[in-house]
C-alpha cells in the first residue's frame, strides 16, 4: 500500500485512484472480505433496486459497483470537502452533482462516505450516507 501512514490518507489515496480510474490502486486499499452498502436494518434505495446501493462483497463486488457507476450515473461534480478520522473509521464529505443515465435527470447532493478499516489498514467496510428521496426521484421513470 505505499507510503499511506493513516487510515485518512488510504481514503484520499482512494478517490485519487478513483479520479483517475485506477481501479487496481482502489483494490489495493480494500480487504478482500469487505462490506460494501451492506445495510441490516435497510435502505430505501437498496431496496428498490438502486444499481449504486447495492449489498456488495469482496474486490469482485467492489469491481462490480465501479462499473455500474457510467451506466447509472455521469457524474460531473466529485468535490471530497473533508476527511475526519477517528480510530478506525473515517468519514468523507462529498459534494456530487450526477445526471441519471435513464432519465437524464440531475442529482446534486452532499454525500458522506464511511470507511471502516481493520487492523491491516486495509477497508472491510464502505458506506454510502445521502438523500434517498432525491436520488430515487431523479432515477425513477
Amino acid at each position: 500500500m505505499g507510503a499511506t501512514t493513516t487510515n485518512a490518507d488510504a481514503v484520499m489515496a482512494i478517490y485519487e485512484c478513483f479520479g483517475r480510474g485506477d481501479v487496481p490502486g482502489i483494490l489495493e486499499h480494500i480487504d478482500p472480505d469487505v462490506e460494501w452498502d451492506r445495510w441490516d436494518e435497510g435502505n430505501s434505495l437498496q431496496e428498490a433496486g438502486f444499481p449504486l446501493m447495492q449489498h456488495r462483497k469482496g474486490h469482485d463486488g467492489v469491481t462490480a459497483f465501479l462499473a455500474a457507476i457510467p451506466r447509472t450515473i455521469d457524474i460531473q461534480v466529485f468535490e471530497l470537502r473533508s476527511v475526519m478520522s477517528d480510530g478506525d473509521a473515517v468519514a468523507a464529505r462529498l459534494r456530487v452533482r450526477a445526471v441519471h443515465v435513464g432519465t437524464g435527470r440531475t442529482v446534486e447532493d452532499d454525500e458522506w462516505h464511511i470507511w471502516t478499516f481493520g487492523p491491516d489498514g486495509r477497508v472491510v467496510e464502505f458506506r454510502h450516507l445521502l438523500d434517498t428521496g432525491k436520488q430515487l426521484a431523479a432515477w425513477r421513470d
